[in-house]
């Protein structure tokens, strides 16, 4: 991966915010295009810690956690690891929300989580999409309304 992290966020299955955090690049100092769809500028996190910086605080959540919930979860699991060395434990179960929506929906394309959310009525408010604790939230709200646990 050649690509750096700039913000990570982790919730617990009611919501509330374990980690969140703007994340200061290692590898780049500017990345226009995520920057139209994320709106973080390289001024935003040029004080935020590095990954190195709170590695240990992500991994412990992680280490404590039964399953990982998340959308497009191995991709966001590859990028962890390859930027942080950061992994689950091998018995954790990993739930991708994005898979199980296609599936739900007998949807064989990728789908994006803003179309996932929408269809469940999502609202943004919070924080908005393409920011991580917004993805976090959405991805909860969707993965509660397809187990009926709203």
């Amino acid at each position: 991966i050649d690509d750096d992290l700039l913000q990570v966020s982790i919730i617990d299955e009611q919501g509330k915010i374990l980690f969140d955090s703007l994340i200061c690049p290692t590898l780049r100092t500017s990345w226009e295009d995520a920057m139209q769809v994320n709106h973080i500028t390289p001024e935003m996190v040029k004080d935020a810690p590095n990954i190195v910086d709170v590695r240990k605080q992500i991994q412990d959540i992680f280490d404590h956690a039964d399953e990982i919930i998340g959308y497009n979860t191995p991709f966001d699991l590859t990028f962890l690891r390859a930027c942080g060395n950061i992994r689950p434990l091998i018995d954790t179960k990993i739930i991708d929300v994005m898979e199980d929506f296609k599936a739900l929906h007998h949807i064989e394309k990728w789908v994006k989580l803003v179309e996932a959310a929408a269809y469940y009525n999502f609202d943004w408010s919070a924080a908005p999409a393409h920011n991580s604790l917004g993805d976090c939230l959405a991805t909860l709200h969707v993965y509660n309304c397809m187990h009926n646990r709203r």
